[in-house]
Parts: C-alpha cells; structure tokens; sequence
C-alpha cells in the first residue's frame, strides 16, 4: 500500500480526530503474503494435532467456499508446506469422487471466519458428500473469531484457528480498549460517514474488526477500511482477487 493511499485515508478525518485515525492505522491486523504463508504452517500443524495416528498423505486438504476465494489462496499456500502433495490439495467435488477407503482425514480450509455464518450454511449444502466417506475431519481457519468459533461447533467440535480473534478485537464493543468512549463514537460516525448498508455499519455481524490480507478485506472489519462510496475512500479493496 502506498503512502500517499494512506495519507489519503487520514486525510478523511477531520482535525480534532487524527489522532483517532492514526491509531486505527497502528491497530490495523494486515496480513502480507509471507504473514499468510508462516501462519499457514501453523495451521496445517494443528490440524495434523487433530488427526493423531492419520498417515499424513492420506489427508486431504479441502478449500472451503467459491472457487478463487480467500480459502483458495490457503490452499496454495500449502505448496511450502514439507510432505504435502498436489494430488492431497482437492475441492469438494473432486473430494466427492474419491472412495471411503482412500481417505484418511479431511482438512477443510478456509481463511477468515467473523461470525461462522457462512462455514455453517456452506456445511449445510457439503454435509450429504463428507459423512459417506466414514472419515474424522477438522475445520482450520487461519483467522478465527470468537464468535465464529461459537457458531461453528454447531457442526463439530474439532476447529482450530492460526489466531484467534476476542471480544477485545471488537473496536465498538464496550469491553473493548482498543479506543476511548469518544474515539468510539466517533469511529462508528465514519463508519455511517460511508454510507455503507446498515448490516455493515459495525462490521457484518457487529464484529467491529480491524482485519485486512493481501487478497482482499472481509466485511466483518469497519467498512471506514473497505467500503468506498462518494463519501469516502477506503484504504484496502474489499476482494483483491
């Protein structure tokens, strides 16, 4: 990202609430590309915590969601990983066409998870292709909320996150102390200064995250960060892709 972008983005503050706008920027979680391989490593290792006694190359790892979204480019990233082949990198339809016995494990992948929302309604349409293969499976997030962890155990108990996310990750909550009441208040006016759609106000869901990739910012972080209107000019892209 450029300086000038930056400086641009600041520029939309006014006077009295720079120093507000600066420490947004300071608690701003971005993940780089070589962020996203190291953490990456770790999450492959926690899964494999998850699945003692699987030979590794009987596991297979599966991207959640929309060919190309941020769950793809996980499972690229899995090409630095040491003993882990192409051929274990499948999408669910190809999952789908492999027999019970060639199955070990499954690794569901994906890259963000705000408020589970989306990781329940994707099982609810995969669950009738995963329970015939007979097989113990894990869902790993790079970045888990507190919140999404919570929905997912609908579905499964066995769900680890690189890092996780807490209510203090929340900048609008009130246990938060990321910022001052008044900083607060004045954060959520930029945010409705967007004119973003109401749901997205507080960060879908009320996450109130500050969390950006290289591949894109999810929309359960404060669209002052992604949301661009003729009102306001966002600092990251919403999909990089």
């Amino acid at each position: 990202m450029s300086r000038q972008k930056v400086l641009q983005w600041v520029e939309q503050f006014d006077d009295e609430d720079l120093e507000c706008g600066f420490q947004i920027l300071q608690r701003i979680r971005y993940y780089s590309a070589p962020q996203i391989r190291g953490l990456v490593r770790q999450l492959v290792s926690l899964a494999y915590q998850q699945l003692p006694g699987i030979p590794r190359n009987r596991i297979y790892f599966v991207p959640v969601g929309r060919p190309g979204g941020g769950a793809n480019i996980i499972a690229r990233a899995l090409d630095d990983i040491p003993g882990v082949r192409r051929n274990q990198i499948r999408h669910m339809l190809e999952l789908d066409r492999l027999e019970p016995n060639q199955i070990g494990g499954i690794v569901f992948l994906d890259d963000f998870s705000g408020t589970g929302n989306s990781l329940v309604e994707w099982w609810a349409n995969v669950e009738m292709m995963v329970r015939p293969k007979n097989a113990p499976f894990v869902v790993a997030v790079l970045i888990l909320n507190h919140a999404a962890r919570d929905k997912i155990t609908e579905f499964t108990t066995d769900v680890v996150g690189a890092e996780h996310l807490s209510e203090n990750d929340n900048a609008l909550s009130a246990p938060s102390t990321l910022f001052n009441e008044d900083q607060k208040e004045a954060i959520l006016a930029y945010c409705t200064k967007t004119k973003c759609e109401e749901i997205f106000v507080r960060g879908f869901g009320d996450c109130g995250l500050l969390v950006a990739f290289r591949h894109g910012c999810p929309n359960n972080s404060l669209p002052i960060l992604w949301h661009g209107s003729n009102a306001w000019r966002p600092l990251f892209r919403r999909r990089a892709m």
